[in-house]
């Protein structure tokens, strides 16, 4: 039955496994050049880019070569992904299947609660498994089309290290979904998995916390790079990520024998506050999309402080992106076709406007989420009962979402590290400048004043290549 709820995930991340993997494969033969010296300026731009991505990324091991560039550029990636897959999978057991039913009319058929622990579980290992082969598929695809072959041993140890990493990551999601209430399940399992994520990838940086990074199952996937020749594969990591996911399961099937259905193992008590019962006089509150926004205040908060961080970051490593991007001469033809105006704006809108797209899609499916649980736990009777027209109450929805989108975007200007590199985007060169000047690795053997540009723009009466600072 697992396997039957699943199905859709299950196409849906494989695709995505597939597509990330091929495309990532194909696009190191367009880039890397055919011979050792190109090859080796590719790993050389990789390791400066990956440099500035160390507190998310691990380093990579032979940029130079398709395994490590795949390693790094995509099943990395690839292991987020796959975790959000394992938190989504298990609180829509643990929770959403008990609002509809599902586990109420499992349990009924005879079927014990440790039983239907284990058999979701082992149903989502192999989906895991279906997934992270379809991802291995893509890369030896790929690396076919490039007319070269791959160890077939590292690309499986690829595959059961990422298939391991997600059922870890969905075991400890289960386990939490038990502790935490129904509404706040999600909440609490994405702030456990996002802590043990930064524990070990900020340990890269802050050495303070190298003392706790061994709780992260990230860690012990990182352990291992077996893609890039002399990569290595460390099987006590990948028996510790088995460990984790067997023994988080086994408690989350323990803790579900111990609770009722739809209340949580641990209860938190509640806040005191005075209850009233009287209207509330400011006139703010009559507008419904007020009430709305601030009964959702603090994820707001938290949303819009993780979209000014991100946005800061995003800024702040756009000079290091675009300096590595004009040291690969074979990709100035690619950028002169999607960038015509400055480079700095274009490159920042390829980069952290994606990812704040994929953040705002995320921000309107949990919304959407929260909605579908009122719905389901008698919330929406009570709206309609006021009364409240069904067409009304969609358009109210649809105002606190469309709001709540904008306050977040708006936290752009709440860094000032983003907003002054974003100022300076007017100092960039233009498309034509940079696609038709040297690139930084030969600029220094080549006059500044012996390229064709004839733009007039400040980058051209420098006396150097290189982009400015910000």
């Amino acid at each position: 039955m697992g396997l039957r709820l699943g199905r859709w995930g299950i196409a849906g991340f494989s695709m995505v496994a597939f597509v990330s993997t091929f495309v990532q494969t194909t696009g190191f033969y367009q880039i890397a050049g055919h011979t050792p010296a190109e090859r080796a300026a590719l790993g050389a731009s990789m390791s400066a880019l990956a440099a500035q991505f160390v507190a998310l990324f691990p380093p990579p091991i032979r940029p130079d070569t398709v395994g490590g560039y795949v390693e790094f550029r995509a099943f990395h990636s690839l292991a987020i992904i796959f975790a959000v897959w394992a938190l989504a999978s298990a609180t829509g057991f643990a929770r959403g299947d008990e609002e509809r039913g599902i586990v109420e009319a499992a349990l009924a058929s005879g079927t014990s609660r440790g039983a239907l622990t284990a058999s979701r579980t082992i149903a989502f290992a192999i989906a895991a498994g279906v997934a992270s082969a379809v991802a291995a598929a893509g890369f030896v695809a790929g690396v076919a089309s490039g007319h070269e072959t791959v160890a077939a041993g590292g690309v499986v140890e690829a595959g059961a290290l990422l298939a391991a990493l997600t059922v870890s990551c969905y075991a400890l999601s289960l386990l939490v979904a038990q502790l935490a209430a129904a509404r706040a399940a999600t909440a609490a399992a994405s702030a456990l998995l996002l802590g043990l994520f930064l524990v070990n990838s900020l340990s890269r940086v802050f050495a303070s916390l190298s003392t706790w990074r061994w709780a992260s199952p990230f860690r012990y996937y990182e352990l291992s790079q077996p893609l890039p020749p002399g990569g290595n594969f460390d099987p006590r990591s990948f028996l510790v990520l088995i460990g984790i996911s067997i023994l988080a399961a086994a408690a989350a099937g323990w803790a579900f024998t111990r609770r009722d259905l739809g209340e949580p193992l641990v209860h938190v008590p509640p806040l005191p506050y005075r209850s009233s019962h009287d209207a509330a006089r400011t006139p703010v509150w009559r507008i419904a999309v007020v009430r709305s926004l601030y009964v959702s205040r603090l994820g707001l908060l938290a949303w819009s402080v993780g979209m000014a961080v991100m946005a800061a970051v995003f800024v702040s490593l756009t000079r290091t992106i675009v300096q590595v991007l004009l040291s690969i001469p074979t990709l100035l033809p690619y950028l002169s076709i999607f960038v015509h105006q400055r480079l700095y704006p274009a490159v920042l809108g390829y980069t952290w406007f994606n990812v704040a797209q994929l953040m705002l899609a995320a921000f309107a499916i949990t919304y959407v989420a929260r909605w579908s649980a009122e719905d389901t736990d008698g919330r929406l009777e009570i709206f309609l009962s006021t009364p409240q027209s069904r067409a009304g109450i969609v358009v109210e929805r649809m105002a606190v979402l469309a709001a709540g989108a904008v306050l977040i975007a708006g936290s752009r200007w709440c860094s000032p590290a983003s907003d002054r590199c974003w100022r300076r985007g007017t100092h960039e060169p233009r498309s034509g400048c940079w696609a038709a000047s040297p690139s930084p690795a030969t600029s220094t053997q080549s006059s500044p004043r012996s390229t064709s540009c004839r733009c007039g723009c400040r980058t051209c009466r420098r006396s150097s290549f290189s982009a400015p600072r910000c």
